[in-house]
Order: C-alpha cells, then sequence, then structure tokens
C-alpha cells in the first residue's frame, strides 16, 4: 500500500464535492445519508477515514449511526456515538475498509445536524 506523499492528494469521500461537508438529513435506518460508496469489484479496497461535526445552536448531544454494506441490512453497523455540540470534528472510522460496491452511510436522532467529511485511501492489487 502506498499512499501520495500529501494527504491532501488522498480523494474525498464519494458523496462530497470537492470535499465540502456532507449534511446528514436521514434520521433512521431506511433514510440514511450515503456518504462514501467503494468501487465495484473484489480487487480494490477503500480504506475511509470519516469524521463527524455537530453543527446544532444548543448544548444538545446528537446520537449517531454509522454503517457498511447496505441500508437495507443494518446488522453492519460501525459504530453508535453521541456528539457534543460545539466540540469539533469527532474521528468515527479510521482507515476502515470497505470494498465490493459497498457504501458508508449515517444517520442521526436529529436531521441535518451533523456534517461528515473526510479521506479514502484506496488499495489496489
Amino acid at each position: 500500500m502506498s499512499f501520495p506523499g500529501d494527504i491532501s492528494q488522498l480523494p474525498h469521500l464519494s458523496a462530497s464535492t470537492h470535499g465540502m461537508p456532507i449534511v446528514i438529513t436521514g434520521t433512521a435506518v431506511a433514510t440514511s445519508t450515503v456518504v462514501h460508496t467503494s468501487p465495484a469489484g473484489t480487487e480494490t479496497h477503500d480504506l475511509v477515514t470519516l469524521l463527524l461535526c455537530n453543527t446544532h445552536s444548543t448544548s444538545l448531544d446528537v446520537g449517531v449511526v454509522v454503517y457498511t454494506g447496505t441500508p437495507a441490512d443494518p446488522t453492519h453497523v460501525v459504530c453508535k456515538v453521541a456528539i457534543p455540540a460545539n466540540a469539533g470534528a469527532y474521528v468515527v472510522l479510521d482507515g476502515h475498509p470497505v470494498a465490493s460496491a459497498k457504501s458508508v452511510g449515517v444517520w442521526c436522532a436529529t436531521a441535518s445536524k451533523i456534517t461528515a467529511f473526510g479521506k479514502v485511501g484506496r488499495l489496489t492489487p
């Protein structure tokens, strides 16, 4: 595995436009927001680093669920965490492998109060 010397050259999450944060609007697994989808096939693996930030204007924590796979199968939950307001970004995935056109999705208790951003390292044979 090799990464470019400059981490800024790593690809952004596939749902991000030019690295801009993704607003999480889903409030249940069926309406979750997909933040990244890996390439099809089993040869290439994406190593996903995902950061979440609570932009709520009050001091409320927001419960968040992160999954890999598909929204229809919530058994692939990677983490459940409460993100405090006004506390900066939290790393919830750090190089988590995803392959075979699987997705990384997020849903939270309060719509449009969590933003997601991150980078993807790509492993190819």
